[in-house]
């Protein structure tokens, strides 16, 4: 019993392995909206990273709905704009989380705002994995 308890399934696994492969896609996003706003258009990097951050969440919420979490078994009952709500609002501590990491680290500590920026996702990462499954999508099947 304790090995069942203590060993993800299958099905978890690769759950887990989508959510992070759209992770990566919202990296991406991030650091290209990051960098074209800071680098090219003179943002202020606080400014340009609500908008890479909020940009980041909306890319990962359609590919999380649409592959990662992708059979919903009550589709009447929690509709996508549902979970939309529910996702922006667990992200918006995962944001709060990396705005805060980005700019402490940039702009008090001079660590590159690049590598602040990964560091800040990073962390964030852990926070709306674990709430997104259990809350978001929590009346959805495993893959």
């Amino acid at each position: 019993m304790l090995n069942y308890l203590s060993m993800p399934s299958k099905v978890g696994l690769i759950q887990a392995a989508k959510y992070t492969v759209v992770g990566c896609s919202g990296i991406f996003v991030s650091m290209g909206v990051l960098i074209i706003l800071k680098e090219y258009l003179g943002f202020l990097l606080p400014l340009a990273s609500i908008f890479a951050i909020e940009l980041s969440i909306l890319n990962n919420f359609v590919w999380n709905e649409r592959w990662t979490f992708s059979k919903p078994k009550h589709p009447r009952l929690n509709s996508w704009k549902n979970r939309l709500v529910l996702f922006q609002l667990v992200a918006l501590i995962g944001a709060v989380i990396n705005f805060t990491m980005l700019n402490v680290l940039a702009l008090y500590f001079g660590i590159d705002y690049r590598i602040a920026n990964l560091i800040g996702i990073g962390i964030a990462f852990g926070w709306n994995y674990t709430l997104n499954k259990n809350v978001t999508w929590k009346d959805t099947y495993e893959v």
